[in-house]
């Protein structure tokens, strides 16, 4: 689920047919779309959440993209909400933080930077340790919406 090494930011592609999203959805009925957006904003909550902050920048830049829309650049990013109020059932979504050091975070450096300067910097495996969350976001938002207490 996670992006590939090659790309310049970090991201996650929520997948409305995977197990979990695709169970909790479908028992939801009619209210399928109301669902998903629930899912998906739990999951940029959560990532927020588990995201180290030193000055908030990359706590700030997490936002969601719907599929086939370009990845947005560093500090312009639209709020997650935007892009997730137009999100349907069926509809890919990437949760995406665009800032160039959101990798090194996510997933830990070792080595030289450009600048000659030696990290051993342990990764914090914010958006590996949320999807790894995610039949127990997907359960609470869906039950959540059942019980009528997440309203758009």
């Amino acid at each position: 689920m996670s992006g590939s090494q090659s790309q310049p930011f970090l991201g996650a592609t929520v997948d409305p047919f995977s197990v979990s999203v695709k169970r909790w959805c479908n028992k939801a009925k009619g209210d399928r779309d109301r669902v998903y957006r629930a899912i998906v904003l739990d999951l940029v909550a959560r990532v927020k959440e588990l995201t180290p902050v030193r000055t908030g920048y990359l706590r700030s830049n997490w936002t969601a993209v719907l599929a086939g829309d370009s990845i947005p650049i560093a500090g312009q990013a639209s709020p997650p909400e935007v892009a997730i109020a137009q999100l349907h059932y069926g509809q890919g979504v990437l949760i995406v933080n665009p800032v160039v050091y959101a990798r090194r975070v996510e997933f830990g450096f070792v080595g030289e930077d450009s600048l000659g300067r030696h990290y051993d910097q342990e990764g914090r495996g914010m958006l590996q340790q949320t999807l790894s969350e995610l039949p127990q976001i997907a359960r609470h938002a869906a039950e959540r919406v059942q019980a009528g207490e997440d309203q758009e």
